[in-house]
């Protein structure tokens, strides 16, 4: 994690900014400088090794686990019927298809951790991505147009979605994957719905899934004055 750290201070795109300016901010803040002590020691120079440091003990308490998804899977809930048939449709194969990058049956996370091609652009040639993704990192073609996957957890509150936040709800997501699916270049081999154009869900099916997300997110996590805005 604290690898991470490094990174989104200086890309152009996140905060596009050297480590030397950053850490003389930090530095003369009359907020942060005592934290810093009181965390390290008084004789601490801050610098870019402890702000990584700070940061990524901070993630580390980043731990969402009271969802009532969590209180089921400890039989300290039960799932409404709609929300059980959306348990149910989530990880079925040959139904839902979601298994292919979201395992949800008592995952932690909801995400098979690599990345994919979900069928979004109908693109025919991997040069022709605007969007490399993946690819645009690594330089290889058969990355283009691939994106890492995400955690399900909270997902009912993380609108909007895909990469380019295309989807402003759930329900706008549930519409892609039902007839909205390209049979594009690169596309994950296990999104066998493309070559149909979609899963072909009936509403009823589609509302089903998206009452089973909502019960992924966690009141006590997002509440948690800890993790509340400092300022």
């Amino acid at each position: 994690i604290e690898t991470q750290v490094f990174h989104p201070v200086r890309a152009h795109e996140e905060m596009n900014l050297s480590w030397e300016i950053a850490t003389r901010r930090i530095s003369n803040s009359p907020f942060y400088a005592p934290l810093f002590q009181a965390a390290f020691g008084t004789a601490v120079s801050i610098d870019s090794l402890y702000i990584a440091k700070a940061i990524a003990q901070f993630e580390r308490s980043l731990i969402s686990n009271g969802s009532k998804y969590d209180q089921v899977l400890q039989s300290k809930a039960s799932f409404t019927e709609d929300e059980l048939a959306g348990y149910i449709l989530v990880n079925e194969s040959n139904k839902g298809e979601c298994l292919a990058c979201h395992s949800t049956d008592a995952d932690a996370l909801g995400t098979l951790r690599r990345f994919s091609n979900n069928g979004l652009e109908a693109v025919f040639e991997a040069t022709e991505y605007i969007d490399k993704g993946l690819g645009g990192i690594t330089g290889n073609p058969k990355d283009n147009g691939l994106f890492k996957i995400p955690s399900l957890r909270n997902v009912g509150l993380t609108a909007p979605y895909m990469h380019d936040g295309r989807f402003e709800s759930l329900e706008e997501v549930l519409a892609f994957y039902n007839d909205s699916v390209h049979f594009s270049a690169n596309i994950d081999p296990k999104m066998g719905s493309a070559q149909r154009g979609g899963i072909h869900l009936t509403p009823l099916e589609q509302q089903q899934i998206v009452a089973f997300l909502h019960t992924l997110s966690d009141s006590t996590f997002i509440q948690n004055p800890a993790f509340s805005n400092p300022f």
